[in-house]
């Protein structure tokens, strides 16, 4: 078994032009997942997934592998996660029983450790696949559905309308998949063609996360102390 950090980073983001390489404390925002799965002990290789030559060589000098270019067909705002890990697979001829751990340049707060913590979980307890999640910020049970003007449940709750009727500490906790670690099974794409299958683990990430999608986003980034 081989575990692979796949960093995908493609060139055409338009909400952040070149959100990817953009100077990040310093440094070009992928350089900091890169340095995350390479002081990984577990990681055997860390590979970039980008459709750009400027990427790929600033990936290079940071010690990360680009052995191919992603073509443009898989690199366009709508494409799923799920076809970019399936391109990934083919070209490097990986086996049913490697892993492969996405990391997102957009989440560059990574706590020393956390990609070890998730992948030793995930390999003792024999899991297909591990995602880190965060509490919830706002709980769903408290958020409504608006059509024509007015106002209905987003999720049922037995005996109430709405779940601002009902204290939180009551309410189920929630998690938001905060996409800054997500590992799985490369035979979970060849043989159920999905990626997160049933049975899917859960680690509740004690350290604070990053999702940059905007300038105010990267800003904010910029300010997390992990």
């Amino acid at each position: 078994m081989n575990i692979y950090a796949l960093i995908p980073a493609r060139a055409g983001s338009k909400s952040l032009p070149n959100k990817n390489i953009l100077p990040f404390r310093g440094e070009p925002l992928i350089a900091h997942s890169i340095r995350s799965a390479l002081e990984s002990k577990l990681i055997s290789r860390t590979i970039i997934s980008t459709d750009s030559q400027e990427y790929a060589d600033i990936a290079i000098e940071y010690a990360a592998e680009v052995p191919f270019l992603r073509p443009s067909e898989l690199s366009g705002d709508l494409i799923a996660d799920g076809l970019v890990y399936k391109h990934f697979i083919d070209v490097m001829k990986l086996e049913e029983s490697d892993l492969v751990v996405h990391l997102r340049p957009t989440n560059p707060n990574r706590a020393k450790g956390l990609i070890d913590n998730v992948l030793k979980q995930m390999v003792d307890q024999d899991a297909p696949a591990i995602r880190t999640v965060s509490p919830a910020r706002f709980s769903p049970y408290k958020m409504v559905k608006v059509s024509d003007g007015l106002v209905s449940d987003l999720i049922p709750l037995e005996h109430k309308v709405y779940g601002t009727d009902m204290p939180r500490q009551v309410l189920t906790q929630a998690y938001e998949l905060n996409g800054n670690v997500d590992a799985f099974r490369v035979g979970n794409i060849l043989n159920l063609s999905e990626a997160f299958p049933r049975g899917t683990m859960a680690y509740i990430q004690p350290t604070p996360t990053s999702d940059i999608d905007t300038f105010k986003q990267f800003k904010l980034a910029e300010q997390v102390d992990i």
